[in-house]
């Protein structure tokens, strides 16, 4: 059994797509624990202190299979900029549908060039030899993530093409408004074995307005959960911190201005509470660094801190939630790793990007999750409203989240389980 994973972040530097890629990979091996499994990265190091059992597969041969021209070469640039993306579509589907020719004449253009070609053989002989291409968890079939996603799809068109079955595991599906990215999201579900959602609010009327059938759609919510809920939550004492998390970029679209207001409400619940400021960092990323608008909202209360820059791990991150009894987070997993805890998270939100998500949140785990727009103008007064609403009921809240998050955790599994049912069907009809 040959798997291969294409997953959230390469780089590995966010904690949340730590958690979904490392639960991915873990339901995978116990499924087929003699597996060969391959993950796309990056960072091979990091990949083997976060799941030492599989092999790096650095995409550097697919990045030669996506970028190379065949059709129009330099002459591409002589097109208005207004017909490029459809000329790329073009060049794409041909690629696709012409997959085995279109190899030998990008292997005689890379010889030309002096390039090497032994990533981009290993490439395309790891996808055609594999048994099944599975996408872990994450938000990146999007507008938000546009070469991310198309880079994502153009792989699983191209597994559909070879007769290699797909699964896409844990996703955020969504907003997805561009049209080469929709045509190319149809085309890879006709090789998709099943697809599981971690939320359905945004993402069922999405499939639907696709004419993507859902019969090979379940939802499971996220795949992260089962890092951060313990079966023994229920009878542990209320944490008394308050979790601080803001994520700042420009896919959150929250700036500079939203921290003054963040400190204000954080500042007057720590100093009625008498409660510890926890930062709960998600993204090391530098250019989105959560470490560093942490520290911004807690200058002036805690200059000491170092917003979670010494933090590590997934369990380190998941430990110092549950120091908490409250969080205020504008990362979407900060949000998962404490409602999956018993712990009621205010989500700010002011992008499409975040709604979709937040808003898919709050609807799996109903009360306990506050969302609240910083684009509305009482935003201060509704984030300290639900701060403090949140720290009020967090007693009465705990068992209803920890049941979410149960019976999430089961959905997940249990969709792995079907993945494993669904592929042994395909094998035995073929």
């Amino acid at each position: 059994m040959r798997i291969l994973v294409d997953n959230s972040s390469y780089d590995l530097l966010n904690f949340g797509d730590d958690a979904m890629l490392r639960v991915g990979v873990d339901r995978l091996l116990a499924l087929w624990p003699e597996a060969t499994i391959e993950v796309f990265t990056f960072a091979p190091d990091r990949l083997a202190v976060l799941c030492p059992k599989v092999r790096p597969l650095v995409p550097d041969g697919r990045l030669l299979w996506l970028q190379d021209r065949n059709l129009f070469g330099g002459l591409h640039q002589l097109f208005p900029q207004r017909i490029r993306p459809w000329l790329d579509q073009f060049e794409s589907d041909m690629r696709v549908r012409f997959a085995r020719k279109s190899r030998t004449r990008i292997a005689r253009r890379l010889q030309r060039r002096g390039v090497s070609l032994a990533s981009f053989d290993y490439f395309l002989d790891a996808l055609a030899g594999a048994d099944l291409l599975l996408l872990t968890g994450g938000g990146y079939l999007t507008d938000a993530f546009p070469q991310v996603a198309d880079r994502v799809l153009e792989t699983t068109r191209l597994a559909t093409r070879l007769g290699v079955p797909v699964a896409m595991m844990g996703q955020g599906l969504g907003p997805l408004v561009s049209p080469i990215l929709q045509k190319k999201f149809q085309q890879s579900m006709a090789g998709t074995i099943l697809l599981a959602l971690r939320e359905d609010r945004q993402a069922t009327p999405l499939l639907r307005s696709m004419n993507v059938p859902l019969d090979r759609v379940v939802t499971t919510g996220d795949d992260a959960i089962e890092l951060a809920y313990r079966d023994d939550a229920s009878a542990g004492p209320l944490g008394k911190g308050i979790g601080v998390n803001l994520r700042l970029s420009d896919y959150s679209t929250l700036d500079e201005s939203t921290v003054s207001t963040v400190r204000a409400a954080i500042q007057r619940l720590h100093k009625a509470q008498r409660a510890e400021l926890v930062p709960v960092p998600i993204s090391r990323y530098e250019k989105e660094s959560d470490a560093r608008s942490i520290r911004a909202i807690l200058k002036g209360i805690d200059d000491n801190s170092d917003g979670g820059a010494s933090i590590t791990s997934v369990e380190e991150i998941c430990q110092q939630i549950a120091r908490c009894r409250v969080i205020l987070t504008g990362s979407y997993h900060a949000g998962v790793f404490a409602l999956s805890q018993g712990i009621p998270a205010v989500c700010i939100l002011k992008s499409s990007y975040y709604r979709g998500k937040f808003e898919g949140l709050a609807a799996l785990f109903g009360r306990g999750c506050f969302v609240v727009s910083s684009d509305r103008p009482d935003f201060a007064g509704q984030l300290q409203q639900a701060l403090d609403d949140a720290w009020a009921s967090a007693r009465e809240l705990k068992p209803g989240l920890l049941e979410a998050a149960r019976s999430q955790r089961d959905s997940g599994r249990a969709a792995y389980a079907a993945l494993k049912d669904r592929l042994a069907s395909r094998a035995s009809a073929g």
